[in-house]
């Protein structure tokens, strides 16, 4: 199971259309004519749903002049407040899955000026989930879904025998992309990514070996790609970038990747480098061991100057979450064995998202500051992402129904509704939130 990130990886930026306005001036005949109304930046606006955003207008106007946003209804996400330059247009937090009704700013004059209008928009809360289902004949394809809206992505070469997982996926503006893998009888493995649907392969470099995609993201708007290769006893951690391969890890080591994201010019890499668990930063490994070997990291975010990260460890017999900030370990006290798999982090609230128990006896479970929540029952339940937004708590998971199927599963305030029929299996992997 893996979960990336993103937070907060990273979230999302706001967007402005070119729209050109007029702008009418005083006639040169002498007589008295409309006068001077613009405004800049000019255009539409469209805002983020994850974050409180801001956006600043220059008014150049003769007289007077003011600025409204229509209709009533629309006040209650958008607002425009007066600054000595202009107007500052403000957008809050959208914590629903759909977009609110949309804003018209009008700013207009007392020089007979024609008002200038523009519109305002914001995007719905997107939860995009990455994975698996399986078709009538038992044929595993990747997929991914937007807010419970499923899209099959081209299988592994066409070949019908192929079983294709999506392990992360990312998406900038309405371009997905999504990598993992397929695999054939007898084991062996080949990493494939898909960018906007066109899907490529990563061959092994051992003919005898497999690559395995855990992650992807753009780096200064190029694919950047997280996994390993070699064969059973040598998997080398690595990342491809631009069509060059860069090994993160020694030959001879068991080393991995999991979730990975950038931050301006600095690229993150959740991973295990041979026994120690931690992450890269452009390319240089931050051990975060605790308790041992047996210790793992699966999440990992970045806010403000503030590194966050979540996973596990071995205590005796059950394996324990625990989160870090900074380096500092914060174990949280289970009664029995858990996973974690997602992170989200709210000011001083930290989420984790995973499960409890162990195999297939196991429920879906968040935690907020080390409570606990159980979503599921012990029926194969397990969440790869929390997110609290607003006044709400999303999370994305999947539990077994009663033919044996696993279903994956939104809850918005532990309520759950369906994203897939149950008829087959599917599997949640990795998400983005933005």
């Amino acid at each position: 199971m893996k979960t990336p990130i993103r937070t907060t990886r990273h979230f999302a930026a706001m967007t402005v259309l070119a729209l050109l306005l007029t702008a009418t001036a005083c006639t040169d005949d002498g007589n008295d004519g409309p006068g001077e109304l613009r405004i800049t930046p000019a255009g539409d606006v469209l805002f983020s749903a994850l974050h409180p955003e801001t956006y600043p207008f220059t008014v150049a106007a003769d007289g007077e002049w003011e600025v409204t946003v229509s209709p009533a209804e629309a006040a209650a996400w958008c607002t425009a407040e007066r600054t000595e330059e202009g107007f500052t247009l403000k957008a809050t937090v959208n914590d629903e899955i759909q977009a609110p009704v949309e804003a018209t700013v009008t700013v207009s004059a007392s020089n007979g000026a024609e008002p200038v209008t523009f519109t305002a928009r914001q995007r719905p809360l997107e939860i995009w989930i990455c994975g698996s289902v399986y078709d009538a004949d038992r044929i595993q394809m990747a997929a991914y879904w937007c807010n419970g809206e499923q899209t099959l992505l081209t299988n592994a070469e066409g070949n019908p025998a192929a079983s294709t997982i999506a392990n992360g996926i990312y998406v900038d503006g309405d371009d997905v992309y999504a990598a993992g893998y397929f695999y054939l009888p007898g084991g062996i493995t080949h990493g494939v990514y898909w960018e906007c649907g066109r899907m490529s392969t990563i061959q092994p470099s051992d003919s005898y070996g497999s690559t395995f995609l855990s992650d992807i993201c753009l780096k200064n708007g190029l694919t950047c790609i997280a996994g390993r290769d070699g064969t059973i006893g040598n998997t080398i951690a690595q990342y491809w970038f631009d069509g060059d391969s860069y090994p993160l890890s020694d030959e001879g080591t068991v080393s991995q990747t999991d979730q990975m994201f950038t931050d301006g010019n600095d690229l993150y890499i959740v991973g295990r480098n041979g026994t120690m668990p931690g992450y890269w930063k452009n390319g240089s490994f931050v051990d975060l061991s605790y308790g041992g070997d047996a210790s793992y990291v699966t999440a990992l975010l970045k806010q403000g100057d503030d590194i966050y990260a979540a996973g596990q460890y071995t205590d005796v017999d059950k394996y324990v979450p625990l989160w870090w900030k900074n380096g500092e370990a914060h174990p949280l006290t289970v009664n029995e064995s858990a996973n974690i798999y997602g992170m989200w982090v709210n000011g001083e609230d930290i989420y984790l998202a995973g499960s409890s128990g162990v195999l297939f006896d196991r429920a879906a479970a968040y935690w907020k500051n080390g409570e606990q929540t159980l979503l599921t029952g012990k029926n194969n339940g397990c969440l790869t992402c929390v997110a609290a937004v607003g006044e709400h708590i999303y999370a994305v998971g999947f539990e077994q129904n009663a033919a044996g199927n696993t279903v994956i599963k939104l809850w918005k305030d532990g309520q759950p509704s369906d994203w897939t029929d149950g008829a087959t299996p599917a599997y949640a992997e990795g998400y983005f939130i933005r």
